[in-house]
């Protein structure tokens, strides 16, 4: 492919702006896709989920939301607790559509405390948003019933997201990747057990995530360690929001 000038790329950009005056929006997006560049765009996303959410998924996402995807990218590990209402299941289907996006290899087991809060809860989220996102930002396609099942989520067999059943510590220990995000949906009942499988799946590969999120419970288990006891858990960062927040 031959090397545009710089001086030429400045003039190109200077005809589309000039261009985009006299087009109609339907002429403007069908511009924008053809001037796209989806590597590029990845690349940005994988820097700024929140971009990520508001602009392929179309979310209007929450300040506490998007405080959640921005530390899951800084610091690989968060806790959010919140109230029913506070849109947990919207931002764990960001956290899981935005992994899937910008890593070309990876694995994204989905589990919670009772697999009703898979099926009923967050897989009907996560088709929501997929199914109404501008894929072509990201140069990717993903249909009902081809890349999206009713719990499963595969771009190619090194590229998908699943539900696992949290009474399976084998196979969540199981998880391995050039990258993992392990999601944990109302966390609070989730046994110990089951938590120290995880870390043994993310063990200390640089691109392991963890997403944590519930409603509050009671003042037992490692969820609850996780936000009352950071010394002890100082790898977590932790957001709550309150029903006052998502207003």
């Amino acid at each position: 492919m031959p090397i545009i000038p710089p001086q030429e790329q400045r003039e190109q950009r200077q005809l589309i702006y000039e261009l985009r005056k006299y087009l109609t929006p339907e002429e403007l997006a069908q511009l924008d896709r053809l001037s796209w560049s989806p590597q590029r765009e990845r690349e940005r996303y994988r820097h700024d989920p929140s971009a990520f959410a508001r602009e392929v998924l179309k979310m209007d996402i929450a300040f506490y939301q998007s405080d959640v995807l921005q530390k899951l990218h800084d610091h690989h590990r968060v806790a959010f607790v919140g109230p029913r209402g506070t849109g947990k299941s919207t931002i764990a289907a960001a956290a899981v559509l935005w992994f899937i996006s910008v890593f070309d290899e990876c694995k994204i087991p989905t589990t919670a405390s009772a697999w009703r809060q898979l099926v009923e809860f967050l897989w009907p989220e996560i088709h929501k948003w997929a199914s109404q996102a501008d894929w072509w930002r990201v140069g990717m396609t993903v249909r009902q019933g081809r890349e999206l099942l009713a719990q499963r989520l595969e771009i190619n067999k090194n590229r998908a997201a699943f539900a696992m059943a949290s009474s399976n510590e084998a196979k969540i220990e199981g998880a391995h990747s050039a990258a993992v995000l392990m999601v944990f949906d109302e966390s609070k009942a989730i046994p110990d057990a089951i938590w120290d499988s995880a870390e043994g799946a993310l063990g200390t590969n640089e691109n392991a995530y963890a997403l944590a999120l519930s409603t509050p419970g009671d003042n037992v288990g490692r969820f609850f360690d996780i936000f009352h006891k950071p010394d002890k858990f100082p790898h977590w960062k932790t957001v709550r929001a309150t029903l006052e927040d998502a207003v």
